[in-house]
């Protein structure tokens, strides 16, 4: 008996495709993130920091604009122009309640009527939220680590400068400064600067502003820094008030200097030795005159085996790590992996730039990019703040949280009464998306 062999025809109908579709939308995550802003009542706030002079030719208040523009850092939308497109999405329209979308340069003309003033006092409700924040938490001390960032600008940028790039030198940029909360990954304060100033320029007046909107509950903060933020008067600072500090030290020579040092195993570390010594700072005192201060510093230097030479010696490198700090009790290589933690906070500052696009909508003026920035970092801390409670979702990279929870498709469908979101049946990431959602309403 012959076996029939079935056969299958692979015949697919052709598509038409158009630009037709009037009630889509590829974000169907704002309907979470609405219901998260009502909760925290984010419009009232933004209304409070950004007030509306009303005139006949008024459409949009200054906080729909502002929502606007938190909420495409929120769905990885940037540049003016690609904001007023996504302003037409229903969902947004629907958030923040307009009926057309936002051309670009009205965008642009509002964002800098705002100026410095607007800009100061969104700093400071930026402050507030993260205190009062931290005031229903239990922690008794915090860990701020500190950084900055090069923001590269490919124009003439008011407040742009030539400084530290290492990644483009000579070209023009922003230098903004960042202090996270290590324990929450929030951003606890930040400033937007511009690209000439040094690393630790501005220091003691932006972590003034910290100890300020510090709550009472939290007793102590411990401070790591990298090597720009070596600078006597700020370690000075951080004594005086109590804190702990650990901030490496990198600077010109310091590998010969630590070459002619005392070098001392360390116990249990195989291939590793320490040093202790004193760094002398020239400061000037209260009477102009110049005098000598002097830190302790202290260093490892880690010896790398990289196999045999030529007449069959050994090939190594030695790896220097020099650090100033005033925690008591503890090893060198317990300094060394406590500063190595501080690592986290350069992927926090890559999410706070690439993933929710801070200092990648500007203008040619520096306040109006100033307010771009902040929004974006408080784009990234509401982020946060919407993980807390979902360990999962939190340790996330931002990028992953948006794909499975805002760029989501949908159809917006309006009925008599209500609109109501439908999303397809389907989506692999459905009982995710439905748990998260429901604690967004508690």
């Amino acid at each position: 008996m012959k076996n029939s062999k079935k056969q299958f025809n692979h015949k697919t109908k052709n598509i038409e495709a158009s630009f037709t579709g009037k009630r889509l939308t590829a974000y169907s995550g704002i309907t979470g993130l609405n219901k998260y802003f009502k909760k925290i009542k984010l419009f009232k706030n933004l209304a409070k920091v950004f007030p509306t002079v009303v005139e006949n030719a008024t459409q949009y208040s200054n906080a729909q604009l502002s929502m606007l523009l938190l909420i495409a850092s929120l769905c990885k939308v940037n540049r003016l122009k690609n904001i007023e497109t996504f302003s037409s999405d229903p969902l947004v329209m629907n958030t923040i309640n307009t009926q057309d979308k936002i051309s670009d340069s009205r965008l642009s003309e509002r964002v800098k009527g705002i100026g410095e003033k607007g800009a100061r006092r969104f700093e400071e409700y930026c402050l507030k939220e993260n205190h009062e924040f931290l005031e229903k938490q239990e922690l008794k001390e915090l860990t701020i680590d500190v950084d900055s960032t090069v923001s590269i600008v490919y124009g003439s940028q008011e407040g742009s400068g030539v400084g530290y790039n290492p990644q483009k030198k000579g070209a023009a940029s922003y230098h903004p400064l960042l202090a996270f909360i290590s324990d929450y990954k929030l951003v606890f304060h930040t400033w937007f600067r511009t690209g000439s100033a040094y690393t630790s320029n501005g220091m003691g007046e932006f972590i003034k502003q910290i100890y300020s909107n510090t709550p009472e509950n939290v007793k102590k903060l411990f401070f790591r820094c990298d090597s720009g933020f070596f600078d006597n008067e700020l370690i000075q600072q951080m004594e005086e008030a109590g804190s702990d500090y650990l901030i490496k030290v990198k600077m010109k020579g310091l590998e010969k200097l630590l070459s002619i040092q005392h070098w001392q195993e360390v116990e249990g570390e195989e291939n590793i030795l320490s040093c202790e010594f004193d760094y002398v700072f020239t400061i000037k005192n209260e009477e102009g005159k110049r005098i000598r201060v002097g830190r302790t510093l202290r260093a490892l230097r880690i010896t790398n085996f990289l196999g045999k030479g030529p007449l069959g010696e050994d090939k190594i490198e030695n790896q220097y790590f020099c650090y100033c700090t005033n925690l008591k009790g503890k090893g060198i290589m317990e300094i060394h992996r406590l500063y190595g933690k501080r690592g986290n906070c350069e992927n926090w500052i890559e999410q706070v730039k690439n993933q929710l696009l801070a200092g990648k909508t500007l203008v040619d003026d520096f306040w109006a990019n100033d307010i771009f920035w902040q929004i974006s970092v408080f784009a990234y801390n509401i982020s946060i703040r919407m993980r807390l409670k979902i360990k999962k979702l939190l340790s996330q990279e931002y990028n992953t949280f948006r794909d499975w929870f805002i760029r989501v498709p949908g159809e917006l469908i309006k009925t008599a009464n209500s609109l109501i979101l439908r999303l397809y049946s389907q989506y692999i990431y459905r009982k995710q998306w439905e748990e998260f959602y429901l604690i967004l309403k508690e």
